[in-house]
């Protein structure tokens, strides 16, 4: 059961700086205030002191007052003092102080009655004792315990700013905090993909989901969230926000009643956590576009000027050695946008995918550039079966975490010379673009088993590309454009069946004789020999060809 922090503001809204009724009852200059009702809410707070002589009082009474009264109003009136108590305790008064004798010869019972059905304090106040001697001393003391707490929250507030400035950022506050507030606590923050919690003094490990699940509590036999709300221990949300997002979220566990003091430092704490998270979100996007630069200078260069680009890539411990080898990833569904921009990932999933590649293997040089995700492997092995047994190892994380939004891979060929980062990138990128038209069998396209593909993506664009299309199969498109036909598919499945009619038949759902039909129109249409193998063979390339291009 959560609740949200406005809640304990409006029920704390006067405590831990008045004065208790017990207190005030035990000043040696209040010696004729005596209690006659309510004993057991003498510790009620009293936060103000008032005084009323008008019988619609209840509308101008305060949370936390103790209300002075002679009972002038209503004295004659026997429902309203009947309603008395149980209306100044449903207002949440702190208790009442009536003065008989003059206007009210005496308590009546059930006043009493009710008031200790309401565990409502019921004083009297002697005769001699006016309210001044009372609103004075009593108005002094809140005032000057008011002027305590607000030195205690300055200092608190100092003292969880220090903490931002400790090695551990974060976690520090996360431990100072728990010290102030004496409940288990936890600091979610999605974007740096952290999880803190108290006690423990743990970072937990990286979660990947968009909303993270509560943070596990190890304390008294009690492991999770779960635990705590079966024993009706009540989680708080304190969510962290900057401007209009919602940057991350402070769990409290209510083991003990949050205090106002408690409810000042989780206040506090939510601007002091929000700056830094966005100072570091500024250094990681600051951090992030150094290492797009280095990247693209890596996968450009060559010779002499790769090599100082190494040793720029050092700063963010990247140790660049030969043979190397280039993976481009990239998602195939609509992207899902990252709320906070200012991390510099404009897709989340990206940073997911990140993270699990870096629990692997943290060294690996990993930036976006345009709509992909660049990864370098240095110092791989150059055989071919272990290099891509570590790229699969890859996949399998990812597949693992990410189920069903896996990014389709394409990989380049291993180097063993610096200016294989840019044979190696470009090769990925081909393979990439290839292996999407093969993303339901193929998720993984590495370039050395392209085959005769690597030849047609090189012949894709340009004049001779465009021509040959037009020559073989231009004629097909622009019939099954004017006319809504079929001729286009039929083709390509009656070539991929290896010139079978049943097996293309099978494929399409139709008949045998209407694929016999569609055939005979074909040739008709584009002028084509289907018997011919070379034939057959130069359209399979063609149709390829427009593949790629689309």
């Amino acid at each position: 059961m959560n609740r949200k922090h406005q809640e304990f503001k409006d029920h704390l809204a006067h405590a831990d700086w008045g004065i208790t009724v017990r207190e005030i009852l035990g000043l040696k200059s209040f010696a004729s205030l005596k209690l006659i009702g309510g004993k057991k809410g003498i510790d009620n707070i009293v936060s103000g002191i008032t005084v009323m002589e008008v019988p619609d009082f209840h509308h101008w009474v305060k949370e936390g007052e103790l209300l002075l009264t002679t009972a002038f109003a209503i004295s004659h009136n026997l429902l309203a003092l009947h309603e008395l108590i149980p209306t100044l305790s449903k207002k949440g008064l702190a208790g009442l102080a009536l003065k008989p004798g003059r206007y009210l010869d005496k308590i009546p019972e059930d006043m009493i009655q009710l008031a200790d059905a309401y565990h409502f304090p019921l004083i009297t106040i002697g005769y001699e004792t006016s309210f001044g001697d009372i609103i004075m001393p009593v108005s002094q003391i809140i005032l000057e315990k008011q002027a305590d707490y607000f030195k205690l929250s300055e200092e608190i507030h100092s003292n969880l700013m220090n903490a931002i400035f400790e090695a551990d950022g974060v976690v520090s506050l996360a431990h100072k905090l728990y010290a102030l507030v004496g409940n288990p606590l936890s600091i979610e923050v999605p974007m740096l993909n952290t999880c803190v919690q108290v006690p423990g003094g743990k970072e937990r490990e990286p979660q990947l989901e968009e909303k993270p699940q509560a943070c596990s509590i190890r304390d008294e036999g009690l492991t999770e969230k779960d635990s705590y709300e079966k024993n009706n221990i009540h989680a708080v949300d304190f969510p962290i926000i900057a401007g209009t997002e919602e940057l991350g979220v402070i769990h409290v566990w209510e083991r003990a009643p949050l205090s106002r003091l408690s409810i000042t430092a989780l206040e506090r704490s939510i601007s002091i956590a929000a700056f830094e998270i966005m100072r570091n979100l500024a250094i990681s996007g600051a951090e992030l576009k150094y290492k797009n630069i280095i990247l693209d200078q890596l996968t450009s260069f060559s010779g002499d000027s790769i090599k100082q680009v190494k040793m720029r890539a050092k700063l963010f411990g990247w140790h660049l050695e030969p043979p190397y080898g280039v993976m481009v990833l990239q998602f195939q569904n609509e992207p899902q946008p990252n709320k906070q921009t200012i991390s510099g990932y404009l897709d989340i999933r990206y940073h997911k995918a990140q993270q699990i590649i870096k629990q692997l293997n943290p060294n690996l040089l990993m930036a976006e550039k345009s709509d992909f995700l660049v990864i370098i492997l240095s110092q791989v092995d150059r055989d071919a079966l272990t290099y891509k047994k570590k790229v699969h190892h890859i996949y399998q994380a990812l597949n693992a975490s990410l189920k069903n939004d896996v990014p389709q891979m394409g990989v380049g060929r291993a180097y063993d010379r610096d200016s294989g980062l840019a044979l190696s990138y470009e090769e990925a990128c081909k393979a990439l673009q290839i292996g999407k038209k093969f993303a339901a069998r193929r998720p993984v396209t590495f370039f050395d088993e392209l085959g005769v593909w690597r030849l047609i993506s090189q012949m894709r664009n340009g004049k001779e590309a465009g021509d040959i299309i037009e020559e073989k199969i231009g004629p097909l498109i622009k019939y099954d454009q004017a006319h809504k036909t079929l001729f286009m598919e039929t083709l390509r499945i009656f070539l991929a069946c290896s010139g079978s009619i049943p097996e293309t038949a099978k494929r399409l759902f139709v008949h045998y004789n209407t694929v016999t039909y569609r055939l005979s129109r074909i040739e008709e249409i584009g002028k084509i020999d289907l018997s011919n193998k070379e034939e057959r063979f130069a359209l399979e390339v063609v149709i390829k060809l427009v593949e790629l291009k689309e």
